[in-house]
């Protein structure tokens, strides 16, 4: 929840992670709406920036002690 600038490269990095992992499920034929992408503490953070980055349907969202 720092600027972003603070958290580069990493957070950029991870972002760009997360993304390819949800690609790489969508394209195994996993429907959208069986998709769900949930994060605790810093991968709640990493949740919240990749669903805003990346408006797509999902499932299911879940931000545990997190926040964008």
């Amino acid at each position: 929840m720092a600027p972003t600038a603070a958290n580069e490269p990493y957070l950029s990095r991870a972002l760009t992670r997360v993304a390819s992992i949800i690609d790489d499920i969508l394209a195994a034929e996993v429907t959208p709406e069986h998709l769900s992408v949930i994060g605790f503490s810093q991968g709640a953070c990493l949740t919240s920036e990749t669903v805003l980055r990346n408006p797509r349907p999902y499932g299911f969202i879940g931000v545990l002690s997190g926040g964008a």
